[in-house]
Order: structure tokens, then sequence, then C-alpha cells
């Protein structure tokens, strides 16, 4: 288990610090912008196909990865990257974009694979109401689905993904899963 250390811990940003923060980068990065039409050139048909459901880790930026631009595919991230915690946002997209595939991402030393089942029932005995039915039920959907498997994650999060009655088979048919080595910077397809 983690324990303080002398090295000290990153602040917390306040308020002000990220409104600051938010003023240097519309000076310095922000880009010109378009509306939707405008980048999918006219019609949503001709916007994303590709729907990548990757981790939030800043090392594993599918964008960087795959060397895509915004228009080549729309990004879901969440904690280890996981299906279940994306499937209302599967569905949204495709409604809009008429997806053909999904593209599931997820990395080795992930931040998620330091979570234990300890470590998240010690959470949930610190909520409001520990006892509460939701408490529990969180508590139990983020050990079973949300902690890194590793690259057997990635094929319970495929299984997963193939048994939602939602999606179109040709979307399903189209799902793949990749392994990114994080040190390495390779991906590997995961069957």
């Amino acid at each position: 288990m983690d324990t303080p250390s002398d090295t000290p811990r990153p602040e917390n940003m306040s308020v002000e610090d990220l409104i600051q923060r938010n003023k240097r980068y519309v000076g310095e990065a922000h880009p010109k912008t378009y509306t939707l039409l405008q980048m999918f050139k006219g019609s949503f048909f001709n916007g994303p196909h590709t729907l990548i459901i990757a981790c939030l880790d800043s090392r594993c930026d599918p964008y960087k990865i795959f060397n895509l631009n915004p228009p080549d595919a729309v990004v879901i991230r969440n904690p280890g990257g996981r299906v279940s915690a994306a499937l209302s946002s599967v569905a949204t997209l495709d409604s809009r974009f008429d997806l053909e595939k999904i593209v599931l991402l997820q990395h080795s030393d992930c931040g998620t694979s330091h979570v234990t089942e300890e470590l998240v029932d010690k959470r949930i005995d610190t909520a409001r109401s520990p006892h509460d039915p939701e408490s529990i039920k969180m508590g139990n959907i983020v050990k079973e689905l949300m902690i890194s498997k590793g690259q057997a994650g990635v094929k319970a999060d495929l299984e997963m993904l193939r048994r939602q009655p939602f999606l179109r088979e040709s979307l399903v048919r189209n799902s793949v899963g990749f392994w990114l080595d994080t040190f390495s910077g390779v991906v590997k397809v995961v069957e």
C-alpha cells in the first residue's frame, strides 16, 4: 500500500489557477476552431466512423499513438479505457455518426492496475452513506469492471461489447482491441 513519502504532493489547483492556465492556453495554443458541420464538410455523414475507447492516462493518447487528427476518430476516455463506463456514450455517438468500427485501447502500467479491492472498500467506507445499496453497488462495479486486468481486460471488454443487444451487428463485428506497451509505444492487437 502507498505510504506518504518525503516527496511533496502536487498542489491542488484552485479555481483561479485553472482560470489563469486557461488564459495562457487561449493566448498561446488555442487553435482556430470550426463548427462540427464545417469540420465534417457540411454533413455528419463525413464525420468520424471510428470510435476509440481509451484510458485517460496521458501516456495513452490515441491521437498521438495512432497519428490521428480530430476528424479521423471520436475518442472516449475513462480510467482503464474500460467498455462498461462507455456504453451509453457508444450508443449516443453511433446515433449521430453511423460508426463503422470500435477500437479499444488499454495499456501496461495503467493506474487502475494499482487499484485493489481493498482500496475500493476503504474508499467506499468513507462515503457519505457507505452502507447504502448504491454505495455497495458502485464499489462492486469498480472492483469487477474498472480495475485493469491487463490484456485479459481487453478480451473481456471485447466480449462485453459483443454481448450488447443495442449495438448493430456490423459495428460489433468490426470491433478490435489493442494493448499498448507504455514503455515502447508499440501497440498489438488482442484477439
